[in-house]
């Protein structure tokens, strides 16, 4: 058995008096730490989900326009057959809608594709390293 002084004894004490205080502040840090990621979790959580109506927003908008695109194709090709040049006039112009609203929604959907992958990458990776050290913790 070890002999102990009392000034070891005192010292030790002090010392430990120390360590408990720094236990303390780093518990605190923590927790604040882990209280901050858990806001962050709740807001990535609420930009994945306006994500999500954002991408439903987008789908529905290419089934409006594929749903307008054929039946202005089924009426050229009705005027076709009429060969009326009226009408084959008013639909040129609404093909240079169509031209436009494709390029609007082709610009649209690349903007998206970009952002997204990007977004997810970057979000897969921290996910990954994440839960690899949450067992850790």
């Amino acid at each position: 058995m070890t002999t102990y002084t009392e000034t070891q004894i005192h010292h030790d004490h002090r010392q430990w008096v120390n360590d408990r205080a720094m236990w303390r502040d780093d518990l605190r840090e923590w927790q604040e730490e882990s209280a901050q990621a858990l806001a962050e979790l709740k807001q990535l959580q609420a930009a994945l989900t306006e994500h999500e109506r954002e991408l439903e927003v987008h789908a529905g908008a290419i089934r409006a326009y594929e749903q307008l695109v054929g039946a202005r194709e089924h009426a050229l090709a009705e005027e076709q057959r009429k060969a009326d040049e009226e009408a084959r006039q008013a639909l040129t112009a609404m093909h240079e809608r169509d031209v436009l609203e494709h390029d609007r929604l082709l610009a649209r959907h690349e903007e998206i594709k970009h952002r997204h992958r990007e977004a997810l990458a970057h979000l897969r990776t921290s996910l990954q390293a994440a839960c690899e050290q949450a067992p850790k913790l």
